[in-house]
């Protein structure tokens, strides 16, 4: 490590400590070790400390041995491994229950009592404790969730406990100092289901299997309810309107992946996860995003203009998907009165454009008309889409749209009845 890295480092870890993730003797034992100077012997360099891979693998070794030579567990099982974070230690009960590109999830429950009122949770760790973009990854996430109002925001997901990433030094004795690297980990409430299982579940088309899409089979698309996706959006507003007003920071992610049901607390709610993607307003994003519901601009790579409106247009893009069954990405495109005439004998479709149209609940023509548009400067940040998702339409609207829809099915069934007599 050359002068310039060792700087870096050391600034880094000044400001962790400054922030409260490590105590005094931990900053002053990392300190020593990036500094070269010799370090008092502790009880974390006489061994690798618990939840890092060395220290997993020597327990199924050992386990196969007392076992009489017999296979270790499998990865899923509880093999009586733990993982060390800042409050609490956590025994792993099933390892590996999801895997991403940053980390992998585990399932894990506390060792002691002290963790009062939770008997579970996830624990999202990095893969390699040295690959520096995981861990500035989920360091990220670890800054944005221990801030006092997000931790106090109900819609998105607690953090109960967390580790930061710590360079041990060990020896045994006789060979030269080595330097262990423990990745970092957050321990977070467990989820029920992300809204893309949901979305599976309900057979959308964009999950059918390709024999039913041809025809066969009888699964069939059950749409969600125009109030359970109201309050999706309104619980994701929620969760943004603290990321962007408090923190001036946006999400940069907002998929059908990152938005998850949860049940703490009783009722059940909708939670923001994954802020690994996440930047300060106007700032450029260098991690991989889902371009179904990215933004113009930052598809664009016009980073001056993002900010929290590129979570509103993604959420926009979301809603329309789990209303009608497939994304829009522009309003403009969206028929909110039909093009052609449909036959009565037609086997039965899906929930038209034309039939929010009159919707009782809310006026979606309006909210799309102002979350769902490609210019930034025009379109609504997150208090606005809310304010439109809560308001509901009025009597003289919806007689308005009703007759609107009428009169354009009339002229529709007239143009279809001359056509066909013109062939007659």
């Amino acid at each position: 490590m050359n002068e310039e890295e060792r700087e870096r480092e050391e600034a880094r870890l000044r400001e962790v400590f400054t922030m409260g993730f490590i105590d005094q003797p931990e900053f002053e034992l990392r300190l020593r070790a990036l500094r070269g100077e010799e370090a008092p012997p502790t009880a974390a360099t006489q061994q690798p400390p618990l939840g890092t891979g060395q220290n997993n693998k020597n327990n199924k070794k050992k386990n196969a041995k007392n076992a009489g030579g017999a296979a270790p567990a499998a990865p899923t099982d509880d093999d009586g491994s733990t993982i060390k974070c800042r409050r609490h230690e956590w025994r792993v009960v099933r390892a590996g229950v999801a895997h991403g590109a940053n980390g992998v999830i585990s399932e894990v429950a506390p060792v002691s009592a002290s963790a009062a009122g939770v008997s579970r949770a996830y624990a999202k760790e990095v893969r390699e404790a040295t690959d520096e973009d995981q861990v500035e990854y989920l360091h990220k996430e670890l800054t944005i969730l221990t801030h006092k109002a997000i931790l106090a925001n109900p819609n998105i997901v607690h953090l109960y406990d967390w580790r930061i990433r710590v360079m041990v030094s060990t020896t045994d004795g006789v060979h030269d100092q080595t330097r262990v690297a423990v990745p970092p980990c957050l321990v977070m409430e467990v989820c029920d289901r992300s809204i893309k299982n949901l979305m599976r579940e309900r057979h959308y088309p964009h999950f059918l299997p390709k024999e039913v899409e041809k025809g066969a089979g009888e699964v069939r698309t059950e749409l969600m309810s125009e109030a359970d996706v109201v309050k999706i959006g309104l619980d994701v507003l929620n969760a943004l309107f603290d990321l962007h007003g408090v923190l001036q920071t946006y999400h940069g992610d907002i998929s059908n992946k990152n938005v998850m049901r949860s049940r703490r607390g009783g009722s059940a709610r909708y939670v923001l996860i994954d802020f690994g993607s996440s930047s300060q307003f106007r700032t450029r994003i260098t991690t991989p995003v889902s371009q179904v519901y990215a933004a113009p601009e930052k598809l664009d790579g016009d980073w001056a203009r993002c900010d929290g409106r590129c979570d509103v247009f993604a959420l926009a893009v979301l809603l329309s998907e789990l209303l009608v069954g497939r994304p829009h990405r522009d309003h403009a495109d969206i028929e909110w009165l039909p093009t052609h005439h449909q036959q009565p004998q037609q086997k039965p479709q899906l929930r038209t454009w034309a039939d929010l149209l009159v919707s009782d609940l809310v006026d979606w023509r309006a909210f799309f008309d102002g979350a769902l548009v490609a210019d930034a400067a025009r379109r609504w940040d997150a208090a606005q889409a809310a304010a439109a998702l809560r308001r509901r339409p009025s009597v003289r609207q919806k007689r308005e749209r009703a007759r609107d829809k009428r009169l354009q099915a009339e002229q529709l069934r007239v143009k279809a009845l001359s056509s066909w007599r013109s062939i007659g």
